[in-house]
């Protein structure tokens, strides 16, 4: 029985991997989307942020989710590439927002690519001296 469990889970994992591959997806775009995705989702998240007393729709209500927890996830595997200790969640779904209009050129590029970037340029870690 469990050896059909883990034969079950390999061949999963095969096929995510293969059907990512076959068309020249990154894993990170199968994880999160890429930026045309995600600047959307973001958009609903800083008008939020601007207009709380706004009426949204429940599409605007999940990208919202989406982005503040996607950008969330995001900064949380980061404590050693940018310095987000102090940074308000609010601030960074802002950054991230502002990097996607700014380069639209990456929009095609991995959601987790683009937020990693975004926060690193935006907070870098300082690096003491040796």
């Amino acid at each position: 029985m469990m050896k059909r469990v883990a034969l079950g889970f390999v061949l999963l994992s095969i096929s995510v991997f293969a059907s990512a591959n076959a068309f020249g997806d990154e894993w990170g775009w199968v994880v999160g989307g890429d930026g045309n995705q995600l600047i959307a989702a973001c958009k609903s998240a800083v008008q939020k942020l601007d207009e709380p007393s706004r009426e949204f729709t429940k599409q605007d209500v999940y990208n919202i989710g989406f982005c503040q927890g996607f950008v969330s996830g995001v900064a949380d595997s980061m404590q050693n590439d940018a310095n987000l200790m102090s940074i308000p969640r609010d601030q960074m779904v802002r950054v991230v927002q502002k990097y996607l209009v700014d380069h639209p050129e990456k929009l095609s590029l991995g959601a987790v690519f683009l937020v990693r970037e975004s926060l690193i340029k935006a907070f870098p870690k300082v690096r003491k001296g040796k």
